[in-house]
């Protein structure tokens, strides 16, 4: 049990009551000894401002702090992570801040193996502040045993350090059990040392996933209260991780810093691999990458959906190719888009160029821009003729290659200068 003065019960309670309002931000807590804010950012606008599709209360990356003490017991935090199909990869931020009035000394985060598997009873936490129907206690009271900090089907990737305004010496590291595939890893550990008075650190925690699923995962944070006869608390946060299911109208995944792109809905499903591959004859496929890497972290998406969308001047086939990456802006090197239409997709052409009326072959694209409709002319159009094939520099939208296989299906290569859609015609 925490060694808490009579006097700083009530004070304790009124900062976890003023937090459950959202009337605590992370980085403005009432200074209490004893005390951190630990888990993903306080949503600005009020929990009620950032529910998920999911049922979980928060929607990435907002969430509450833990580690706000009843008089007996501690408050477990709540984190939420991005959204992810299985085998991307998903993020989640956690901030840790020191919201006392003192220094804390030996500030380490942990995760999976480097987790405590026992804690002291005044670590164990009590249901969180907004309880989730299906929610799992970390630490059982009796036996002080926690439930596995990475769940099976989970590794880490990478940590990432989004804010360090104090400039402290962060230092994190990533281990691995034998057994593990290259860049995964399922122990944390990373070392603040001392968190001055109101200093906070965000860290980015990037998880590879491998099946569809729920699932909970959860960090500690370990530190020393010098005021408080050098006392040792161990505080937690955990978030309910929903993995979904690949489909071809979706695939997402967060991409690290330092790596390049390669995401694709091909093969997660019959209809997402065109015929002559297992798939029907009305189907298609879509893949994006990169051939440089991003210096920061940036989230994508990339799917073919049923759309009529098109323009007036030419008749469009097929489905609209939707990515999503880094928010919309500029992808230094450019975006490569690799779609496959089924040979049932495409319209006969009694127009072609090459005088083979019998021939059904795409004649070019329309890439729609994040702009478009709200803005009819947020478009580019180009044809598979040599002045719309890419050159040395990217300007917009162009073609590398148009290919086609004995069974009639057509793949196009094309660069852009950032994400949108793209439809066929």
């Amino acid at each position: 049990m925490h060694r808490l003065r009579g006097r700083l019960a009530a004070v304790l309670i009124g900062v976890f009551m003023l937090s459950a309002l959202g009337a605590v931000p992370a980085t403005a807590a009432v200074a209490v000894p004893g005390d951190v804010y630990f888990g993903s950012a306080q949503c600005p606008a009020g929990i009620t401002a950032c529910p998920s599709p999911d049922g979980w209360p928060f929607a990435y990356p907002y969430g509450t702090g833990g580690g706000y003490k009843t008089a007996t017991r501690t408050i477990a935090g709540q984190n939420s992570f991005s959204p992810v199909t299985a085998g991307g990869s998903t993020v989640t931020d956690i901030v840790v801040t020191n919201i006392t009035a003192s220094s804390l000394t030996s500030v380490v985060v942990k995760g999976g193996t480097k987790a405590p598997t026992r804690v002291a009873r005044k670590s164990i936490p009590t249901r969180p502040a907004y309880p989730v129907p299906g929610d799992r206690a970390l630490c059982i009271w009796k036996t002080r045993s926690c439930i596995p900090s990475l769940p099976a089907g989970l590794n880490y990737q990478a940590v990432e350090i989004l804010d360090n305004t104090a400039s402290l010496p962060v230092a994190c590291t990533l281990s691995a059990t034998p057994g593990l595939g290259a860049d995964l890893y399922n122990g944390l550990a990373c070392t603040i040392g001392t968190l001055p008075a109101g200093a906070s650190v965000t860290l980015r925690i990037v998880v590879a996933t491998t099946t569809p699923g729920t699932f909970q995962p959860w960090f500690s944070v370990r530190f020393v209260e010098p005021f408080d006869d050098g006392d040792t608390d161990v505080f937690m946060t955990y978030g309910k991780l929903t993995v979904g299911q690949p489909t071809c109208g979706g695939v997402s995944s967060y991409v690290p810093g330092g790596k390049a792109l390669s995401l694709s809905n091909t093969g997660v499903s019959p209809l997402c691999g065109p015929a002559g591959t297992g798939g029907p004859s009305s189907s298609q496929s879509t893949t994006i990458s990169t051939g440089t890497s991003f210096p920061k972290g940036v989230f994508a998406s990339v799917g073919n959906v049923d759309s009529d969308q098109c323009l007036t001047t030419v008749t469009c086939f097929g489905q609209l190719s939707v990515a999503h990456v880094a928010g919309g802006a500029a992808i230094p090197g450019g975006l490569t888009w690799t779609i496959t239409w089924a040979a049932g997709l495409l319209p006969h052409d009694e127009d072609d160029d090459h005088g083979d009326h019998d021939d059904a072959r795409p004649k070019g694209v329309i890439h729609f821009l994040d702009g478009y409709p709200g803005d009819p002319s947020a478009y580019e159009q180009i044809k598979f003729r040599h002045q719309y094939k890419c050159g040395a520099e990217l300007t917009g939208l162009c073609w590398v290659s148009l290919t086609h296989d004995e069974a009639g299906n057509w793949t196009a290569v094309l660069q852009s200068p950032s994400n949108g859609s793209i439809k066929g015609f």
